[in-house]
């Protein structure tokens, strides 16, 4: 029943979707129908409330992103964004090489829905191109995940080490070809095509040609990034925080006006986005309230299947569901050990790919929400050339690990 109950509000929610309803509207739809479905319990609304209301985790998600927003208007408006992007391509003379380098440096930054630091850069790279919101939407999602299966600070790779017991520096170097597998195949179907015939809107020009006019313009649009990375890792700062701290420094550093900080917390302030993350939000209060995560679980383990099938198919689902990747790794993680053996490295990863895979085709991720919003692009669209291309990822993956 608790797979009905998920099927239902999934396919409720993909209906939605293509029917081009907003996605908080589908969501909370589908929120519905997983409600009624568990049996209308008015406890089970008031704790999926309750729980996503006072969460700091969801005003600080919430918080973080308006501030990055806040960022992103002060890169843009200041002109530090074309700029950086210009020098970024006379060093490496192919925007190609800039459109993928942009979300992947970035995605080294562990941070919910931080698709959003990227998308700006994504945007003036591809100002050389034809190229489609969904293309554009499907190389700064790809990229920004690639090194999921090696950093070291992600707190799911955190929860791999924990919960396996296995040094995280093992995990790293057993899983470090993952990440190039992922760089090769997303350029191979994302970096090809007619779409990248030139416009004629060389977004590589000179104007950047000074040496010292490039590394002012990487400095100021990187440097608020590895602040951003050293506040949150190394002086243990929460993300809003640190992103405020961010905000108001380079605002001070380009001679902020009074008027002109109404002007940017007015315009940096995204709804749909907001509205976006906090129906999720309660969606998956909803799923945990409900007790719907755990039927799934206990559905698999009384399903007769193998272990190893079980642990796939729950990092799976519990990815597809939360659209988290600590999510999936809370889950389905601590079933490694008992039910695939202790310093199991291949039935890691290959856990690891079920659950990004699930992830990376979420309409729960908030990378995805955030750039499809960005550039208002197609869900579905979107998501074609990633389904490829996981797809690609999750059979390499296979192949490597059963092979090699």
């Amino acid at each position: 029943y608790a797979l009905l109950q998920i099927l239902l509000s999934l396919l409720i929610m993909i209906v939605l979707l293509r029917k081009h309803i907003h996605i908080s509207y589908a969501v909370l739809a589908s929120t519905a129908v997983l409600f009624m479905l568990s049996g209308l319990h008015l406890n089970h609304l008031i704790q999926a409330l309750y729980s996503t209301a006072v969460s700091w985790t969801t005003w600080n998600m919430v918080f973080t992103l308006y501030l990055v927003m806040c960022l992103e208007y002060l890169l843009r408006t200041s002109g530090i964004l074309k700029d950086f992007t210009q020098a970024a391509g006379n060093l490496f003379h192919d925007n190609r090489v800039v459109l993928a380098f942009m979300p992947a440096f970035l995605g080294l930054l562990p941070s919910l829905g931080g698709a959003i630091f990227s998308a700006p850069m994504v945007e003036e790279a591809a100002q050389s191109y034809q190229i489609s919101p969904e293309r554009k939407t499907a190389i700064n999602y790809w990229f920004r995940h690639v090194w999921e299966f090696c950093n070291p600070i992600l707190p799911s790779m955190l929860l791999a080490a924990s919960f396996t017991a296995i040094p995280i520096g093992k995990i790293v170097g057993h899983q470090f070809v993952l990440s190039f597998a992922a760089i090769l195949i997303g350029a191979v179907i994302l970096l090809r095509g007619k779409e990248f015939t030139p416009s004629g809107q060389a977004v590589c020009s000179t104007s950047t040609d000074s040496k010292k006019q490039q590394i002012k313009a990487v400095v100021l649009a990187i440097g608020p990034i590895l602040l951003n990375v050293f506040l949150v890792t190394v002086c243990n700062l929460n993300t809003t925080l640190s992103m405020l701290l961010i905000v108001l420094l380079l605002a001070f550093l380009l001679h902020y006006q009074p008027k002109q900080y109404g002007l940017m917390l007015r315009d940096a302030l995204n709804l749909p986005i907001i509205n976006s993350i906090l129906a999720i939000l309660f969606f998956q209060g909803m799923l945990y309230a409900t007790g719907t995560i755990n039927g799934l679980i206990e559905f698999f383990q009384a399903s007769g299947i193998s272990p190893a099938t079980v642990v796939y198919l729950t990092a799976f689902f519990m990815g597809l569901l939360t659209g988290l990747p600590q999510g999936f790794a809370a889950i389905a993680f601590p079933l490694v050990v008992p039910m695939l053996g202790a310093s199991n490295l291949d039935g890691l990863a290959l856990t690891y790919i079920c659950g990004l895979t699930g992830v990376m085709l979420s309409p729960a991720h908030l990378c995805l929400i955030v750039t499809i919003e960005y550039f208002h692009a197609s869900l579905f669209s979107s998501l074609k050339p990633i389904a490829l291309a996981q797809c690609l990822l999750l059979g390499f993956t296979f192949l490597w690990m059963t092979v090699f």
